[in-house]
Order: C-alpha cells, then structure tokens, then sequence
C-alpha cells in the first residue's frame, strides 16, 4: 500500500469546489484528455453506492473495468470517501475534504493505493492525475 497526499487551494467558495469536485459532468470535463469514463450514473452520489464502469486512458487505451464504493458521502461537512478498485488495483481508497482555508478553499485529498507489484507506478499516476484535475478545477471556477 502507497499513500498520495494533496493539497489544492482555490479561488473560490467551498460549495462551488464541492460542486465542481462530485458531480459526474465536471469530473469527466476536468479529466477529459486524460481519462475518459463510460457508464458513470446520471444521478448524484450517496453514501452506500456502488458504480460499476469503465475508463479508457487518453480515450485511446481500450476499456478497463472500475468498481466505486462510496462509503461517505457528506455534503455538509464535503468530506467524500470511497473503496475503488478494478484490473491490478486491489485497492484505491480515495478520501477527499473540501474546506475554507486562508483567502479561500482547500480541496485535500488522500488516495492509498494498493496494486501489488505495480504500487509505485500507480501511486505516481495517482498524483499525476489529480494533480492535472487540479488545474482544470482552477480553470471551470474561474468560468463560474
């Protein structure tokens, strides 16, 4: 097991990142080019929800299978955390807690991975990704 940890701040309110950090839409338009999802739900997230999809890397990489189970879901604290998994990924817990900070909002997010032989490479994509969410995040609040 490898853990991720990042720190974004943003110019904006801790709704309008909460909102913008969980529905599916944005998600899928801050990762687009990166990652493409098929089979993501129409309807908002919720404690005790499991989503069954697939993502294609870079929308070129055939489909990979992905299990999401969200195991907190709480807009009024925005804290948001899931069990995923799916190909080598035994594991990918994913905690995420929006929060006011200084001038503005912090987006923190805690991501362990656990994929075997294959940790390092995946904990390095962990960080790379979210890393490149973060400036698509900075750039959708900025439309707002």
């Amino acid at each position: 097991m490898q853990t991720v940890e990042l720190n974004h701040d943003y110019a904006a309110s801790p709704d309008a990142l909460w909102e913008t950090a969980t529905d599916w839409a944005s998600v899928q338009a801050a990762m687009r080019g990166l990652v493409r999802f098929h089979g993501l739900p129409d309807a908002p997230l919720k404690t005790g929800q499991v989503i069954k999809s697939e993502f294609s890397l870079f929308g070129f990489f055939p489909r990979s299978p992905w299990v999401m189970e969200v195991l907190e879901y709480d807009p009024g604290r925005r804290v948001l955390r899931s069990f995923e998994h799916g190909g080598p990924v035994k594991a990918w817990r994913h905690s995420l807690h929006v929060f006011p900070y200084e001038d503005g909002v912090r987006l923190s997010e805690t991501i362990e991975v656990d994929a075997g032989a294959m940790t390092p490479l995946y904990a390095a994509w962990a960080g790379f990704m979210y890393r490149w969410r973060h400036g698509r995040r900075k750039a959708m609040l900025a439309r707002r």
